[in-house]
């Protein structure tokens, strides 16, 4: 779990980065590197994973509470 100020390291194909997370977030979930508006894609590992159900700032907790799922409907009989 991280809290709010903290800075996360990742890596991109540019190299190294990091970003001051604005607010706590739990161990293994997603963070916002960059901005990232209403409706525009989600992306993880450069595959869309959802659509932005409202605004997220770079460093915000990226969860269901602000993205709408690109597998929503899916059904283990797909």
């Amino acid at each position: 779990d991280t809290s709010s100020g903290e800075e996360v390291q990742y890596i991109t194909p540019e190299g190294p980065r990091q970003t001051a997370l604005v607010e706590p977030v739990p161990m293994g979930h997603k963070v916002a590197v960059s901005d990232i508006g209403t409706g525009q894609p989600v992306i993880k590992y450069a595959q869309p994973i959802g659509t932005a159900s409202r605004p997220i700032r770079a460093g915000c907790h990226v969860h269901d509470h602000n993205v709408e799922s690109a597998v929503q409907g899916v059904t283990d009989d797909d």
